[in-house]
């Protein structure tokens, strides 16, 4: 399946912002940034994030099969369960802290993954299910956890499966992961609405509007039922639309080499390896609190944060490519397709002969494509 270049750049950016919260969270980590600025990037970050991980997540039913679905669990499970259990026991020991927060507190910066997960295994559900029964109606039940996600929003509960699962996170953002796969899975339609001048025009302006309606103090979470549709689903779905809408506009710029098309590109295909490392490289920067706080600092800490942040990628990508350079881990850590073995063809130069007489095209040239088309099959799409 061919890439779309600037769904990649954008999941990059998803991934460069995740970061560039964690800088700020980290500069003051007893007192969680809620200035403006840092809200409306907050507002859609992680829908961005979802948005694009159901888009790739989504297959045709008819794909579905009980060995495509084996396979990927396994896959799934080796880059999501496994490899959040991996990093965050190595993060717990770095830090001195006790492996009893998982059921206490959950994965703690490793949610993301977990959640993921658990929203993907639905989907699953719901695809072979839609196949067993004949009837592709995998929208509606879609569109009903989509509801159900708006209405739950605001639920909290204090049981330890609770926490360890990440479940208010899952409810919270399963109505992004789900509209990613609808507009995967509409894909023409989604494409006509998004081109819709009319469309564009006033999704770009409610955004606008909500960033002065909700953002203008400091954030706060609403616990009501309508402002919280108001502010956490109504306003992150346009600040969400209206990132893809410009990212979607820039689809020319992000198909060319620009650097820093590239370096979004090359990010978002390597988005869970930068999410699992960047923990460690994000620099304690408390002694800069003070003099970022005042609000009329809040575009040059955005410019210091984002400076930092595009260094940890970049560093983590670096180790992610040493990491990589090991095809067992590259397999257990990150869910990578085990590359097929390609057995060397030997010919001898009569069967050489009569191959030649068959095939007009050049024996090594067919040989080469062979290997080619097996190498390729088992790449991770």
């Amino acid at each position: 399946m061919k890439r779309i270049e600037y769904i990649d750049a954008l999941r990059g950016l998803s991934m460069v912002l995740v970061v560039l919260a964690h800088v700020f969270l980290f500069m003051s980590p007893h007192h969680w940034d809620g200035s403006p600025l840092a809200a409306i990037f907050m507002s859609f970050r992680m829908p961005l994030f979802f948005f694009v991980s159901g888009f790739f997540a989504y297959r045709a039913v008819e794909k579905w099969t009980l060995s495509l679905t084996r396979g990927l669990v396994i896959r799934k499970a080796r880059a999501q369960i496994l490899c959040s259990l991996v990093f965050f026991s190595l993060y717990q020991w770095m830090q001195h802290l006790p492996f009893s927060d998982l059921w206490e507190k959950g994965f703690g910066f490793f949610w993301f993954t977990i959640a993921l997960f658990q929203m993907w295994g639905v989907y699953v559900g719901l695809s072979l299910l839609s196949k067993k029964t004949g009837r592709n109606f995998i929208d509606i039940p879609l569109c009903v956890l989509i509801l159900a996600s708006v209405i739950f929003g605001t639920t909290q509960f204090g049981f330890t499966a609770w926490k360890m699962f990440s479940w208010h996170q899952v409810i919270l953002n399963f109505q992004f992961f789900a509209v990613g796969l609808l507009a995967r899975r509409h894909s023409d339609k989604f494409e006509k609405i998004v081109d819709n001048d009319m469309f564009r025009t006033v999704v770009i302006v409610l955004f606008f509007v909500g960033c002065f309606l909700f953002y203008n103090h400091n954030y706060h979470y609403p616990k009501e039922l309508w402002p919280y549709i108001q502010q956490e689903v109504l306003h992150r779905f346009t600040g969400l639309f209206t990132v893809l809408i410009l990212f979607r506009s820039c689809a020319d710029y992000f198909a060319g080499n620009a650097a820093p098309a590239r370096f979004l590109k090359y990010t978002g295909k390597r988005t869970l390896d930068v999410y699992m490392l960047h923990i460690f490289f994000v620099p304690k920067l408390t002694h800069f609190a003070a003099l970022f706080a005042p609000t009329s600092m809040a575009v040059p800490k955005l410019m210091f944060g984002l400076f930092f942040a595009l260094a940890v990628v970049g560093i983590c990508l670096l180790v992610s490519r040493v990491i990589r350079s090991s095809s067992f881990l590259e397999v257990w850590l990150f869910g990578v397709r085990p590359k097929a073995k390609v057995a060397d063809v030997r010919i001898t130069s009569g069967a050489l002969e009569r191959f030649g007489q068959e095939h007009p095209e050049p024996a090594a040239t067919l040989i080469k494509k062979d290997r080619q088309t097996a190498e390729n099959t088992h790449t991770l799409s």
